[in-house]
């Protein structure tokens, strides 16, 4: 929104003779120049040239007077006769337009106007009381073809109004005469793209005032201040009395006048920078003087999302904010976004403009951040189907995927899930069996899935099967998947650790302790090592020639099943460990020569299993188990909870996405934290 100060003036060229009163010259010749904000000349813009005191409800306008302006933003009027004219321009695709004012012409040259801009136009509020309303009465702008009748008392909306300093007078077509109307049907000013509201003579004389400045004590200039009762509904038909306006001077300071006894609120909009601030409770009593001070209260603007459901919604329905002139149409049902919202505690209701009764109280004091967006709705459901994922990976694409328990995978490209049903539900595409426990992506960017019996590669066009893990008598679950740095494909199962080369495969620890047969997790560092975690024999490391162990006995590893793994950015390994650890340190970094042991100021994490464990793209370790999601900045534990948001705290498995994103399943479907909230994904 922006406030025009324009009403930019023609060339004078001798004593101005108003009304366009031909005083006996030959016709002259009127050119200029039409560009938009940016200085880019606006070809296909009509110009119509209007004497000053031309009324439209009176008398039709001449058509000679019109120019639609050339590929250089030139138009050329000719046979002007002398007088004084307003120039309005409008450009026929866009609707911006220009008022120029001033044009005086008393003699025979032709008059160039200089470069004038088109603007997005405003609307002007005008409240006609009883006392003024005349049957047939037309409002209009003198020297314009804008007018609107008047049909009942009230307010009158008078739209596709120039930004710029008009007039607005009022006109008894029946009685062909116009009405008198106060002093502040004059020097109006418009403002692009907002609602400018004309006050009714005789205003009550009660006062705010204040002083508006930034975070460095500056005056902030040019801010719109704008004074509401507290209650005010802008969709209701009848404007009240007492909304006024005012800009802050050169101090920073403003002041309303008029105001009845009552409660207010007070907005304003710093109109070049776009911050805003509301002030809410401001009471006020006859002829009362309000000063509210020194002001450091413009913030960025926030936003709300809110759900209008199927039994909510009505074709006429609005949403408005209590006390401002902020509304938004509501198209259909769904999630909707309000935003250029100040950062305060707003109420929010939905109107029935046709039948002019409220629908719903929405949101009661529900409270705005500067340049954040309130989330009311935060749990949605979407087509994934399954409702148990205990496998996540984000591939090259930015796309996070999840594999299901029972009913095969899913993707998330951002902005729709795509569904990959297994066997069990009736399709053999893509997986043959049920629980897809392990996901990786390779460096080709394919997407490697594991489950009972195999491992399946995806590569964005088809889908095929790698290898098998089934030995003919019962099948060797795939727990975890990792890819070294020649390309090998390496997956730990309830039954040793395979690897694949393209064509052949190689087993280790198949026959070894049960502990080093069940593998439960898998990871490739930078390195280039292999990492696996056993259920009974702590973890393994395979450096391409060597096999190590580190168990309880010949290191400082408190337990020995050891079920989800991580490489910090610097380089450290963290594993977490199962639920064969009762103690209060189930988190284990190791820098390759110092073992720590984390968990003591965490009680949720505490003789718990961690499933799952990730970094995120501020280095801060996320670890995921029954009791919900963990954050460790290095010193604090930060848990996250049904009461923090999430739907589930049985939580499965963990991926970070491109944006730093966190993704969790869990038994009830998929979250994701943004950084500020949990937004929830649960199936249909």
């Amino acid at each position: 929104m922006n406030l025009l100060w324009h009403c930019s003036g023609g060339i004078d060229v001798g004593n101005p003779i108003a009304g366009g009163v031909d005083i006996g010259n030959p016709a002259a010749k009127v050119k200029g120049r039409i560009v938009d904000e940016a200085g880019r000349a606006q070809s296909d813009t009509e110009v119509k040239l209007r004497p000053v005191d031309f009324n439209p409800a009176k008398s039709a306008a001449s058509d000679t007077l019109v120019d639609t302006t050339d590929a250089s933003g030139e138009f050329a009027i000719s046979r002007v006769d002398s007088g004084e004219y307003r120039l309005n321009g409008v450009h026929l695709s866009n609707r911006t337009r220009v008022l120029i004012d001033s044009i005086i012409i008393q003699d025979t040259a032709t008059h160039i106007l200089k470069t004038d801009t088109l603007r997005q136009p405003g609307t002007v509020a005008i409240h006609i009381p009883d006392s003024l309303f005349v049957a047939g009465g037309i409002l209009f702008i003198p020297g314009t073809d804008r007018q609107v009748e008047v049909k009942t008392p009230g307010t009158v909306f008078l739209d596709s109004v120039p930004a710029a300093i008009i007039q607005i007078q009022y006109y008894a077509k029946t009685a062909d005469s116009t009405i008198k109307m106060d002093s502040n049907f004059s020097n109006i000013t418009v403002i692009s793209g907002d609602t400018v509201v004309v006050q009714p003579p005789e205003l009550p004389s009660g006062k705010i005032r204040g002083r508006i400045i930034d975070n460095l004590g500056q005056p902030k200039i040019q801010t719109l201040i704008r004074c509401l009762p507290a209650e005010f509904n802008p969709l209701n038909s009848l404007w009240p009395l007492d909304s006024l306006l005012d800009t802050t001077d050169n101090n920073g300071g403003f002041i309303i006048n008029g105001l009845a006894a009552g409660r207010y609120t007070l907005s304003g909009r710093q109109l070049s920078e776009g911050t805003q601030f509301l002030i809410k409770d401001i009471l006020l009593a006859d002829h009362m003087e309000h000063d509210l001070g020194t002001l450091d209260t413009l913030r960025s603007s926030g936003a709300i999302q809110l759900e209008i459901t199927a039994a909510q919604f009505v074709p006429d329905g609005w949403i408005y904010v209590a006390g401002t002139a902020r509304y938004q149409k509501v198209p259909a049902a769904g999630i909707i976004v309000m935003d250029s919202l100040p950062a305060a505690t707003l109420n929010l209701y939905y109107y029935d403009s046709a039948k002019k009764s409220l629908i719903d109280t929405l949101l009661t004091a529900v409270r705005v951040m500067p340049g954040d967006t309130v989330f009311t709705v935060t749990t949605f459901k979407v087509p994934i189907v399954d409702s148990l994922f205990i496998s996540a990976a984000v591939d090259s694409s930015g796309n996070v995927w999840f594999g299901g328990w029972t009913k095969g995978a899913v993707k998330f490209d951002g902005s729709s899930w795509e569904y990959f049903p297994n066997k069990n539900q009736g399709n053999t595409l893509y997986f043959q069996y049920n629980e897809i426990n392990a996901i990786t992506v390779n460096k080709k960017g394919e997407v490697l899935f594991g489950n009972s019996v195999d491992v399946i590669k995806f590569d964005g066009a088809g889908w095929q099967k790698l290898f098998w893990t089934f030995d003919g008598f019962f099948g060797r679950p795939v727990t975890g998947l990792a890819e070294d740095l020649s390309g090998l494909i390496w997956a730990a199962t309830y039954h040793g650790i395979f690897q694949y080369d393209g064509a052949n495969l190689k087993i280790f620890f198949n026959s070894g302790s049960n502990g080093q047969n069940v593998v439960e997790s898998a990871l490739s560092d930078k390195a280039g090592k292999l990492w696996f975690g056993t259920r009974d024999s702590g973890f393994i490391e395979f450096d391409g020639i060597n096999w190590m162990v580190f168990d309880s006995t010949n290191s400082p590893l408190p337990a020995n099943q050891v079920t989800a793994l991580a490489q910090a950015p610097g380089g450290d390994l963290w594993m977490g460990l199962g639920i064969s650890y009762q103690g209060e340190t189930p988190i284990v970094q190791w820098t390759g020569s110092q073992w720590i042991l984390h968990g003591s100021n965490a009680p949720l994490l505490q003789r718990q299993q961690v499933n799952a464990m990730a970094f995120d793209g501020g280095g801060h370790l996320w670890a995921v188990n029954y009791k919900g999601a963990h954050r460790f900045d290095g010193a604090v534990w930060t848990s996250y909870q049904i009461e923090q948001g999430l739907v589930n705290t049985s939580l499965e498995c963990i991926a970070v996405d491109r944006k730093g994103q966190v993704w969790v399943g869990h038994r009830a479907g998929i979250s994701m934290y943004n950084g500020k909230r949990w937004v929830n994904y649960v199936p249909e």
